[in-house]
């Protein structure tokens, strides 16, 4: 998202740039309302279209997507001494991002924003009388201090001066060239992305745009005197809601408009020279800006050990399912258990892990990495979040499109599991009971149906049950786990190769 935000403002920037230099001054204003909404349209969707990539490259960075192969007690002493141990690993309290607080705050004040303006819109609008039988459009209103359109109608104050021709021409051009609409989508963008500059940019200069669309016609015949009529009608955008987004005829940006208004229209041949530079300069700079590479995913296939890819649930702004008697996370319990394998190791396995931290770590990417590792098997480590009183959050899930021979590995699991736990878990009865009676059940997550090897995500008890919870934060029961788990990869390593 982070990659795709910079190249939105860097080919949007471009665009706006080329816009201020070369368009903007010139007369044909349909034309550059056309190119700034095609400027905006372009800037989102390019970042977004994927194009393969004829090169290979790394995809996972090495300090968050490592390989971990142990080949033997020694090298697993090592790794338990180099790294602090998984009995030391604190719980640590995970929350949303003070970013994302922000954001929705500030989106939630947008909306409120513009839904307040739009309820005083169509209050006008609903209460507003026609006021010309010939002229469709037009409506009076008591409570309108300036005259000004929104959609289809021209909304006029209650006043003894009655408005000129020339006003009615005015927001007439906004009627017929639908430039409510135009504000109101731009209001909506503002509501999600209103951090953006860029799109604060683009909004003020649409509305100019729209200004110098409605100037031009009725201005044709005496620019002077409507010029004067600019600089001397009574009514101002901030005294009501039409300036947000609907059009009116007191526009703040008044020196702007005469200005344009009393400016002499480019030839043709100065409009042709300026767009085809515009695109000289700008398609190399679109196609270097827009379009995901679509990586070819290198193959590492370097062992001929059971290649395992383990994969700690969730984390870093994914805290995963909360406990409500204290604070700790499935994210957090994920990762001590996936830290106590780990530490662990196996002399028969090759292990890899998604993730060693607090690292948000995307689901793409997780299942990547078993192509790039061409892993054998694809473990998937959660916890479950039942509701208080529950006896047991233990539970197995195998994708839909599971073949035959990934389901008899996921099943050898299963079944190698409930044995170890028979002799690791024994002096915890009540564990071992639900281990015991786990059932794979088919689900629809990512990490499931989008890998290629067999695939099971095990929930290892419920996060908010104290007992089940006790199992990861003891450091005896998980590591009594950890070799449930690993005991079961390994003989499922020799099961699979008979």
């Amino acid at each position: 998202m982070i990659l795709y935000l910079i190249k939105f403002t860097l080919l949007f920037a471009l665009m706006l740039a080329a816009y201020l230099l070369l368009l903007k001054a010139d007369k044909r204003f349909v034309f550059n309302r056309a190119y700034l909404w095609g400027a905006l349209a372009c800037a989102l969707l390019l970042p977004a279209i994927s194009l393969p990539q004829w090169y290979e490259e790394p995809v996972f960075d090495a300090e968050v997507l490592e390989t971990w192969t142990t080949v033997g007690p020694a090298v697993a002493d090592t790794i338990a001494g180099e790294q602090s141990s998984a009995d030391e690993v604190v719980i640590q309290k995970t929350g949303y991002s003070w970013w994302l607080i922000a954001w929705l705050a500030g989106s939630a004040l947008m909306v409120i924003r513009l839904l307040a303006n739009l309820y005083a819109l169509l209050r006008i609008t609903a209460r507003s009388k026609r006021l010309s039988a010939e002229n469709r459009h037009l409506y009076q209103s008591d409570e309108a201090t300036a005259t000004f359109s929104f959609f289809q109608r021209i909304i006029v104050p209650a006043q003894d001066d009655p408005v000129t021709d020339e006003v009615v021409a005015h927001e007439m051009i906004h009627v017929k060239h639908w430039h409510s609409l135009d504000m109101m989508m731009i209001e909506l963008l503002l509501s999600v992305a209103w951090f953006h500059p860029l799109l604060w940019v683009f909004r003020r200069e649409v509305r100019l745009n729209h200004e110098y669309t409605a100037d031009f016609y009725p201005s044709a015949a005496d620019k002077n005197g409507y010029c004067l009529q600019l600089i001397h009608y009574p009514g101002d955008s901030r005294t009501h809601t039409g300036g947000v987004v609907g059009s009116n005829f007191s526009y703040l940006s008044i020196k702007n408009r005469i200005q344009m208004i009393n400016q002499n229209k480019k030839s043709r041949r100065a409009f042709y020279r300026n767009v085809l530079l515009i695109l000289f300069l700008m398609i190399p700079a679109v196609l270097s800006l827009s379009f995901m590479q679509v990586h070819k995913t290198p193959v590492i296939d370097d062992t001929d050990q059971f290649t395992v890819v383990i994969d700690a649930g969730h984390g870093g702004i994914d805290p995963g399912a909360k406990a409500d008697f204290n604070d700790v996370t499935e994210s957090a319990l994920n990762l001590m258990l996936v830290q106590e394998i780990k530490a662990m190791g196996s002399d028969k396995l090759n292990l890899v892990f998604t993730r060693d931290g607090d690292d948000r770590v995307s689901l793409a990417d997780r299942t990547r990495l078993t192509k790039q590792h061409n892993a054998d098997f694809f473990l998937s480590i959660h916890c479950n979040f039942t509701k208080k009183g529950t006896p047991t959050g233990f539970s197995a899930f195998v994708g839909h499109e599971q073949s035959e021979q990934s389901q008899s590995l996921v099943d050898m699991l299963m079944q190698s599991i409930i044995a170890n736990s028979d002799h690791y878990l024994l002096d915890r009865s009540e564990f071992h009971t639900a281990i015991e009676a786990l059932q794979t059940q088919k689900a629809s997550f990512f990490v499931l149906k989008n890998t290629e090897c067999p695939a099971v995500m095990l929930h290892f008890g419920s996060v908010n049950n104290e007992k089940e919870q006790a199992l990861i934060t003891d450091a005896d029961s998980r590591k009594a786990i950890a070799k449930v788990i690993l005991s079961s990869l390994e003989q499922l390593s020799e099961e699979s190769t008979k």
